[in-house]
């Protein structure tokens, strides 16, 4: 390794001899301080990747079995090692943009491993002083809401058939998604079922007709249990992510049959597709974007009952305001559409309350603000799995400060 590769803060935490020194090892002391006097800058570069070693570590006490960790972090982000764009005119006051990408690398990967552990310290230390101080990122969990009003817990449920609903069974995979699978008769009546996630929680279901369906947090999907030979509706909120099967259509049409996601008076009709719906009502607009396939957005205003209609190409995204209009973009980055989905935070050139408000679904907390928020713009990318408090000091760098009172973050400049 050459010594620009050595002492980059990827270099020292892939070194055996650096971790030594963090540990405190008194003769890999003696050579890193000979180190710092000779190479100009690497004293600011070390305690830079020893104040990340410190936010990382495990409960690992062997310094060969650490530095297996990071390198094995390290490499398998590689070329996608994801960097957060400070504001250009403070990006000075803080850490090098590599060094904050590490940070974000190592976090994606690496922080999972140890969410079991700090989860008890967390809950320790909060009933030793009767405070908040982190909290956990969701997990699969949502509900089941049945015909006859009946719930069923999915994250609680065993695996296997959990029951019937008309002609078809409803099925709990080892994976824990949930499928419905019909015996092919018609049914004598439509049955819906509603399955929604609570805030921190995430699921996945496959629906009569072999399409399959995530759910972010905060969200729902309204369905029949077998659809109907005529059309397939459904009807969402939150933000849900679509791959839908195309299916003959048997009622003698020919050609294939319709699949509708309705969102109050917005509705997207598709027949065989890829495609993400944001239709969160804290947000300004539903968005809805095209990754394959074809699809219609059409909206009505209650007001003056006029209708709008976008054809989307993939890659393309129809925005959706309260009103009823469509304004159609396609300069989308796909990657940050799906990164829910993908188990990522992903922000490009995102301000702090639209960051705030997708942390505030996920962690299950509320958000306020004290003071003016600055004009600032962020980019990068954070895992969901991993504590709260890892992503907070990741956005701290730009110099917005977090604390927590019970099930709220405060932000303020």
């Amino acid at each position: 390794m050459d010594n620009n590769a050595l002492y980059s803060i990827e270099g020292l935490l892939t070194n055996e001899s650096f971790i030594k020194y963090c540990q405190g090892d008194a003769e890999e002391y003696a050579y890193w301080e000979e180190q710092f006097n000779k190479v100009e800058g690497l004293r600011d570069t070390a305690e830079k990747a020893k104040q990340l070693y410190e936010l990382l570590k495990a409960e690992m006490t062997d310094a060969a079995a650490e530095t297996v960790v990071f390198r094995n972090i390290i490499e398998q982000q590689g070329a996608e090692t994801p960097v957060v764009a400070l504001p250009a005119k403070r990006r000075t006051a803080y850490w090098a943009a590599a060094a904050v990408g590490l940070i974000i690398g190592v976090l994606g990967v690496g922080i999972y491993r140890y969410n079991s552990s700090v989860s008890v310290q967390i809950a320790q230390q909060e009933q030793s002083t009767g405070k908040r101080t982190d909290a956990a990122p969701g997990r699969n969990t949502a509900i089941l809401t049945l015909a006859d009003g009946s719930v069923v817990s999915l994250d609680s449920t065993g695996n296997g058939e959990i029951t019937r609903q008309g002609n078809a069974a409803i099925i709990k995979t080892e994976d824990g998604r949930i499928l419905y699978r019909t015996d092919g008769k018609k049914p004598s009546e439509t049955l819906y079922n509603t399955m929604s996630t609570p805030r921190g929680g995430q699921y996945q279901l496959v629906l009569p007709d072999g399409t399959k369906v995530w759910l972010n947090a905060a969200s729902s999907i309204r369905y029949p249990a077998s659809f109907p030979s005529d059309e397939r509706r459904v009807v969402i909120t939150g933000e849900v992510y679509f791959e839908v099967t195309a299916v003959r259509n048997r009622a003698g049409k020919g050609g294939l049959l319709p699949f509708i996601v309705q969102k109050d008076n917005m509705q997207v009709q598709v027949k065989g597709t890829h495609f993400n719906i944001n239709a969160y009502d804290d947000e300004a607009d539903v968005k809805v974007t095209l990754l394959e396939g074809l699809v219609n957005v059409l909206t009505a205003n209650a007001a003056t009952t006029e209708k709008q209609e976008a054809v989307l190409m993939p890659g393309k995204q129809a925005r959706c305001g309260k009103t009823g209009k469509i304004a159609v973009a396609g300069d989308v980055d796909l990657d940050e559409v799906m990164a829910w989905k993908n188990g990522l935070f992903n922000f490009s050139n995102a301000d702090i309350q639209m960051i705030m408000r997708q942390i505030g679904r996920w962690y299950d907390l509320d958000i306020s603000y004290e003071g003016t928020m600055p004009e600032r713009e962020f980019s990068g990318k954070i895992t969901r799995n991993t504590q709260l408090s890892n992503v907070l000091k990741i956005l701290e760098q730009s110099n917005i400060h977090f604390r927590m009172e019970q099930n709220r973050i405060i932000v303020a400049p």
